[in-house]
């Protein structure tokens, strides 16, 4: 078997993407599956979902955790570029 596709499917795994992509063959597409999934979000929305709850404005970040608050706050500034001010903790009833 000679595959020709990585796609990356935990989310911590976009972090180590360039040493990733340096560590796999010439040429193998290695896909971020989070990009691929808000790719096709988009295209099945199509512009028509619209953000419902008005505390998040254009340009604003609100983060939210099912685990630890501490520890997506301390990492989560890293996928983001930016600071992820103050994390909620969402209980799913798990």
């Amino acid at each position: 078997m000679n595959p020709d596709t990585l796609v990356l499917g935990c989310t911590h795994y976009p972090l180590l993407r360039p040493l990733i992509e340096r560590a796999v063959p010439a040429g193998m597409r290695v896909i971020d599956s989070a990009e691929a999934a808000a790719e096709a979000a988009a295209l099945l929305f199509n512009g028509r979902a619209q953000v419902s709850n008005e505390a998040a404005r254009p340009g604003q970040v609100r983060c939210f955790a099912t685990d630890s608050v501490e520890k997506f706050e301390r990492l989560g500034s890293r996928f983001l570029n930016q600071p992820t001010g103050k994390v909620e903790l969402i209980d799913l009833g798990g």
